[in-house]
């Protein structure tokens, strides 16, 4: 289980660095702005976009932090197949 701080600390860094967080299941979630997510004690809400540019979410993920693995900046991370649907 990831801290709710270490996200909460990777959101508000400046400037800020895009990431991605991997979940056991092998799913990911790439996070791109940090105003598309929410932290909270064991969850974290995750806001997507088919147009990030607009500021306006098309459809949300609720994650439990139990579940995710690790985070991974995306300039370093190797690619992955996006999360299934």
């Amino acid at each position: 289980m990831l801290h709710p701080d270490l996200l909460r600390n990777l959101l508000r860094s400046q400037p800020f660095r895009p990431f991605r967080m991997v979940m056991n299941s092998g799913q990911n979630y790439d996070i791109h702005h940090p105003e598309f997510v929410t932290v909270g004690r064991s969850w974290v809400t995750i806001h997507e976009s088919d147009h990030p540019e607009s500021g306006i979410a098309d459809r949300f993920h609720l994650v439990s932090l139990m579940l995710m693995e690790h985070t991974e900046f995306l300039d370093n991370a190797t690619p992955r197949r996006r999360r299934g649907r």
